[in-house]
């Protein structure tokens, strides 16, 4: 019985430091990418705020030209109404592409960037050219 307790504490213990393991990996890899997620999640935050703010001076701006356009000809208004809705439909056509254009641009950039370190590849054979692992060679050797 205390043997069959041993090998399942031991399995566990495995089990748990293998898990440890994946997920230190798992950190690692995503650490030079955190700087990245942080600035779109704050770039992301900024739009979303901004875009609110916009659509709340829209509803103001709603309510003041229903209020000024009340009292004029029914023919006028609805001119004026048609013409509000037309630029309305252009500015959501230009906001659409410029953010197209934003997001193809913020793509250039990033595929531009240098790669950062990547630990990995840090210490692994053949990894910093012919030098490589010259000092885990014997002298005899003429790879």
């Amino acid at each position: 019985m205390e043997e069959l307790r041993a090998e399942i504490s031991t399995s566990t213990t495995n089990e748990a430091d293998m898990w440890k393991a994946k997920y230190e990996e798992l950190v690692e890899s995503v650490g030079p990418f955190k700087d990245q997620l942080d600035a779109f999640s704050a770039e992301k935050n900024f739009l979303l705020n901004r875009n609110d703010a916009a659509q709340a001076e829209v509803n103001h701006l709603s309510r003041k030209y229903a209020e000024l356009l009340g009292h004029q000809n029914q023919k006028q208004k609805i001119r004026h109404v048609v013409k509000l809705k037309e630029e309305n439909v252009s500015l959501k056509q230009e906001n659409i592409s410029l953010k197209n254009r934003v997001d193809t641009l913020q793509k250039q950039v990033v595929s531009k960037r240098k790669p950062k370190f990547d630990p990995k590849k840090a210490f692994a054979p053949g990894s910093s050219g012919s030098t490589a692992g010259k000092e885990n060679r014997r002298p005899n050797d003429e790879s």
